[in-house]
């Protein structure tokens, strides 16, 4: 489990972020935008007065509806380590999604369905939850189309999972497409079958 899930304050925490400039033309931007969002959220959230006021708006503009701000939330709440309530905030974007009708989701539906499945198999995995991980993973394989090699140039090599998360770990922004996800659901996958066969060795 991850020591991050037991700290039941919510705060957020002073990780390091990273986007591979290879990943994204624009990593500079993605990598402002997210910081500012995530000041703009921590700034909310620092007074009463801020959160109430803010609850308080929510409710008048029904934003239980808004699947952008589901998908924030969601994002906030892996950020800050909390992956047992993030799951469940996953679980909660499903059925939004679910009830909104096949004309809004069409196309932008099968990303965010990808990014959905990547992110509950990431945050199962911090959990030690490894077959969870496995069923999420091959979930999302379905979802996959394998990324064409130009002339046989091979592709720049992903950093490994790590088996263990610790708190205060960096945080690595990834683009939803095939080229990216594929090799991270593989090195994801290593590392269960890594992990559960050594709990197998060390438990005869």
């Amino acid at each position: 489990q991850s020591s991050d899930d037991e700290d039941p304050s919510g705060k957020a925490r002073s990780r390091h972020i990273a986007v591979n400039k290879a990943d994204l033309a624009n990593s500079i931007e993605v990598l402002e935008s997210f910081k500012l969002a995530r000041e703009s959220w921590e700034l909310l959230c620092s007074l009463e007065s801020l959160d109430k006021e803010f609850t308080r708006i929510c409710l008048s503009w029904k934003t239980e509806t808004w699947l952008w701000l589901r998908i924030f939330l969601t994002d906030m709440i892996i950020y800050q380590g909390q992956y047992k309530k993030a799951i469940s905030s996953l679980h909660h974007l499903a059925a939004l999604q679910g009830s909104h009708s096949p004309q809004q989701i069409t196309g932008q539906g099968s990303l965010e369905n990808q990014r959905a499945l990547i992110q509950l198999a990431t945050c199962h995995f911090a959990l030690g939850e490894y077959r969870q991980t496995c069923e999420k993973v091959l979930d999302l394989m379905c979802y996959i189309l394998l990324p064409i090699q130009e002339g046989g140039k091979v592709q720049e090599e992903q950093p490994k999972v790590k088996s263990k998360f610790r708190k205060g770990s960096d945080l690595k922004l990834w683009p939803c497409t095939s080229r990216a996800i594929m090799p991270y659901c593989l090195h994801l996958l290593l590392a269960c079958f890594k992990v559960s066969y050594s709990l197998l060795i060390s438990n005869p």
